[in-house]
């Protein structure tokens, strides 16, 4: 596993713990619907998400999705490079003229200092997490 997608999944089970209960009205559930109660997604959230209907599970998953950082999101939309990861992340990395490389974060945020030489600065200007290899 990746350590974005570690790091997502871990996010995304603090995001449920702490989802109130306005924030499941606001996406369309209503308590009561298939034995789905307040009290019951209140004592064991993830218990709750396992034991819900597709359509229940669809609006939960949207208010996770809704409250994951940019970091972490795996939608395959391109982010600005002021919010690149600084560390061991890799990822592609992207230039206003269409240039794409995959950089560690680290050493894309070094190139990008004004010391850098010329012929070794990549004026990145959005970046994108790797997808998943396949298995």
């Amino acid at each position: 596993m990746s350590n974005l997608a570690r790091n997502r999944f871990l996010n995304g089970l603090r995001i449920l713990h702490s989802i109130d209960e306005h924030e499941l009205a606001s996406v369309g559930l209503k308590f009561g619907e298939f034995g789905f109660t307040w009290e019951s997604f209140r004592d064991d959230p993830a218990l709750a998400l396992m034991m819900a209907s597709d359509y229940t599970a669809d609006r939960i998953y949207s208010i996770i999705e809704r409250r994951q950082p940019d970091r972490l999101k795996t939608d395959g939309a391109w982010r600005p490079i002021d919010s690149m990861p600084k560390g061991d992340e890799i990822f592609m990395a992207a230039t206003a003229d269409g240039r794409i490389m995959i950089f560690r974060g680290s050493i894309l945020a070094n190139m990008m200092k004004k010391s850098t030489p010329d012929h070794l600065q990549f004026p990145a200007i959005a970046w994108m997490p790797l997808p998943e290899p396949p298995k």
